[in-house]
């Protein structure tokens, strides 16, 4: 699952590049302390996108996690799934369907906030 925050380029106007990191390694460490929960790994790509490998239990569970951030911390995520034969396929359909959700977005159509791709 590749995981991003939906429009950080707004928080600059209200919050210091200094905040803004806080946030998101405070963002990372509850998204990688629920994902552990369910045998999976969450890492930090930089900027404001990670990476989870996960098996069905946390794929399942992402709504729920996007939608505990989103209450408890104000912050709305885009999560893209990708199902593959191996992990480089997994990781190229999952940032595959992240950027689905961008063009969706950018369309001015309602974007969804999962999306999943397998091959």
């Amino acid at each position: 699952m590749h995981l991003d925050v939906d429009d950080l380029t707004s928080k600059r106007k209200t919050s210091s590049p200094y905040e803004i990191s806080s946030i998101i390694f405070e963002l990372y460490s509850k998204m990688a302390k629920f994902f552990l929960e369910r045998n999976s790994l969450t890492f930090f790509m930089g900027g404001d996108n990670f990476m989870v490998v996960s098996n069905d239990d946390a794929k399942n569970s992402v709504q729920n996690f996007i939608d505990i951030v989103k209450k408890d911390d104000k912050i709305s995520l885009n999560c893209g799934i990708g199902n593959g034969n191996s992990g480089r396929e997994a990781v190229k359909l999952a940032t595959k369907s992240l950027d689905t959700i961008r063009e969706i977005r950018d369309s001015g159509k309602e974007k969804p906030e999962v999306y999943e791709l397998s091959c």
